[in-house]
C-alpha cells in the first residue's frame, strides 16, 4: 500500500514538472515571441482621402483642400524653453496661429505614456506652407504631415442636402477605426448618411525599427482605399435658382423637385447656413447667431419640419374612403357652409361660408369643399382613414438617404390614448379629414405622396445616383 502511494506521489510530481516545462518552453514561447515582434515592428496607418460629392452635372458640392498639419514631439515639458521656442517659431511663421491654444492642446495630449507626435495645428493651406516648409521640417521637435480639409463650394445652397464634417468625439472614435485615425466624421446630411462610403479604408505600413524607434526596413505596405465619390441626382443650378427666389420673397419655406421615380432634383430649405463654419469648429458667436435666428436656418425643413398637410390630403383621403367602405363615394353630400355634431352648437365650417350645395367627389376636390370630407369621414371613421393614409406614405418615414428623418403624425384612437391618455372624439375625426388637428407631415412625405397619386407607385426618394461607381436604381 505504501509502495503504491509513493508511486502515485512520484507520478504527480513529475507530471506537474512536465506540464510546467511545456508551458514555459513551448506555450509561453508564442506569448514572448509576440512581445518581441511588437518591440521590433511598428505599424503606421495611412489615412485615406475622403470621397467627393458632386451634382448630376459633375459640379463639386463637397471637395478636399490640400494642405498640411503640424505636430510636436511628445515629452516636452511646459516649462521647457525648447517647447516655448518651437511654439514661438510657429507663431512667427504663421501669425494667425494662437500660442495659448497650441500650448493647451499640447498639454492635454502630452503624457509619459504617449510616444506619438501631438497635432497642434490642424490645417495650413498649401501655398502658405511652401515657403516655411524647408525651415520647419529640419527641426526635430516638429513634424509636418500632408492633410486635407473639407470645403463646400456652394455653401448655403446645398447645406441641408450635403451636410458637413466635423471633429470626431470619443464615442465616434471607438465605433470606427478610420474615424479614430482621421479625427473627422460626417455630422449631418449626406456626409453623415454615407460616412462609411466617403471615409474609405485605412492603409498601413509595417516597418522594422531599432531600439530608438527608427524605421530601418519596410516589411509590408497596404495602400488606403480612398476617393470613394458620390454623384447626386440634384442639379445645383436649379437649387441656387429656387433658393434665390425664396431670398427675393423674404419668406421662410421649403421647395422640393422630385421625379416620379423618386430621384430628387432639388430640395431647398430656406433660410440655410454655411457648412464651412463647422469644418474647423464653429465659433460661439456664429453658433449663437444660428440658434437665435427665428427662421431656424439650421433646421432641415424638408425632413425635420412637420406641418399640417391641409387640403393636400384630400385626394388621399378620398382614396382612403373608397378603400375603407365600398360605394361610399357614389353618393353626393350637401354643403350648407358648415356642419354640427350631435347636440353641440359648435360649427365645423367650410371655407366657403355660403356653402357649395350638392357636391360629388370631383367637384369636392376641385373646389376643396370641406363639408364633403367632414361627412364622409364620419361614415368611415378615424382608424380606417389613418391606416390607409399611412400606406400612402403620410406620417411615416420616406426612407430617403438622409439621417434622422422625422415620422410626422397621422393619428388614430390608439395614438391619442398612448400620447395623451384620452379618448378620441368625433370632432377630431372631422378636422383630420381636411388635414388639420393632430395631422403632421414632412414636405418630403407630401412629395412622395404626390408621386403616388400620379403613378400609383410609392417610391423611395433618393439623393444619390452613383455611389463609389455603383449606379443606384429607383425603388
Amino acid at each position: 500500500m505504501r509502495y503504491k502511494f509513493v508511486i502515485l506521489v512520484f507520478l504527480l510530481f513529475w507530471g506537474g514538472m512536465i506540464a510546467r516545462l511545456y508551458h514555459v518552453s513551448i506555450k509561453s514561447n508564442f506569448y514572448y515571441e509576440g512581445l518581441a515582434k511588437d518591440n521590433i515592428e511598428r505599424k503606421r496607418f495611412i489615412k485615406p482621402v475622403r470621397g467627393e460629392i458632386s451634382d448630376i452635372n459633375g459640379n463639386l458640392l463637397a471637395m478636399n483642400q490640400i494642405g498640411f498639419s503640424i505636430l510636436l514631439k511628445p515629452h516636452l515639458k511646459q516649462t521647457n524653453q525648447k517647447l516655448i521656442a518651437v511654439v514661438d517659431k510657429l507663431v512667427e511663421t504663421f501669425p494667425d496661429l494662437n500660442k495659448t491654444i497650441m500650448l493647451k492642446v499640447y498639454k492635454k495630449h502630452n503624457s509619459p505614456y504617449n510616444h506619438k507626435f501631438i497635432k497642434v495645428v490642424d490645417f495650413i493651406h498649401y501655398p502658405n506652407m511652401m515657403g516655411a516648409y524647408p525651415k520647419l521640417s529640419i527641426l526635430p521637435e516638429i513634424k509636418i504631415e500632408a492633410e486635407t480639409k473639407r470645403y463646400y463650394p456652394y455653401g448655403k445652397y446645398a447645406a441641408h442636402i450635403v451636410g458637413y464634417t466635423g471633429r470626431s468625439n470619443k464615442k465616434e472614435n471607438l465605433k470606427d477605426p478610420v474615424v479614430n485615425e482621421v479625427g473627422k466624421v460626417g455630422k449631418s446630411g449626406l456626409e453623415r448618411y454615407y460616412n462609411k462610403v466617403l471615409e474609405g479604408d485605412l492603409g498601413y505600413v509595417v516597418s522594422k525599427v531599432t531600439a530608438t524607434n527608427k524605421a530601418i526596413e519596410v516589411l509590408e505596405k497596404v495602400p488606403p482605399k480612398d476617393n470613394k465619390n458620390i454623384q447626386l441626382n440634384v442639379d445645383i443650378n436649379l437649387q441656387k435658382m429656387i433658393y434665390e427666389r425664396f431670398k427675393e420673397s423674404k419668406e421662410v419655406g421649403v421647395a422640393i423637385v422630385m421625379r416620379t421615380n423618386g430621384e430628387i432634383v432639388s430640395a431647398v430649405s430656406y433660410p440655410s447656413y454655411d457648412p464651412n463654419l463647422f469644418v474647423g469648429g464653429i465659433s460661439t458667436k456664429d453658433w449663437r447667431a444660428l440658434q437665435d435666428n427665428l427662421a431656424h436656418p439650421f433646421t432641415n425643413k424638408f425632413i425635420h419640419g412637420t406641418y399640417p398637410p391641409g387640403s393636400t390630403i384630400k385626394m388621399g383621403m378620398a382614396l382612403a374612403f373608397s378603400k375603407s367602405l365600398a360605394g361610399v363615394l357614389d353618393t353626393p353630400e350637401h354643403c350648407g357652409g358648415y356642419i354640427t355634431l350631435g347636440k353641440s352648437k359648435h360649427k365645423f365650417r367650410c371655407w366657403a361660408s355660403w356653402g357649395h350645395g350638392t357636391v360629388r367627389l370631383r367637384r369636392a376636390i376641385r373646389e376643396s369643399c370641406d363639408v364633403y370630407f367632414y361627412n364622409k369621414s364620419l361614415k368611415v371613421g378615424i382608424d380606417a382613414m389613418a391606416k390607409h393614409l399611412r400606406s400612402f406614405g403620410l406620417g411615416v418615414k420616406t426612407g430617403v438617404d438622409l439621417p434622422r428623418e422625422y415620422n410626422g403624425v397621422i393619428p388614430d384612437k390608439a395614438w391619442k390614448m398612448k400620447r395623451y391618455k384620452q379618448a378620441w372624439y368625433m370632432g377630431e375625426t372631422v378636422i383630420s379629414a381636411i388635414g388639420q388637428g393632430y395631422d403632421l407631415v414632412t414636405p418630403l412625405q407630401v412629395a412622395r405622396y404626390t408621386a403616388l397619386l400620379a403613378t400609383s407607385k410609392l417610391v423611395t426618394p433618393r439623393m444619390a445616383k452613383v455611389i463609389d461607381d455603383n449606379v443606384t436604381h429607383p425603388t
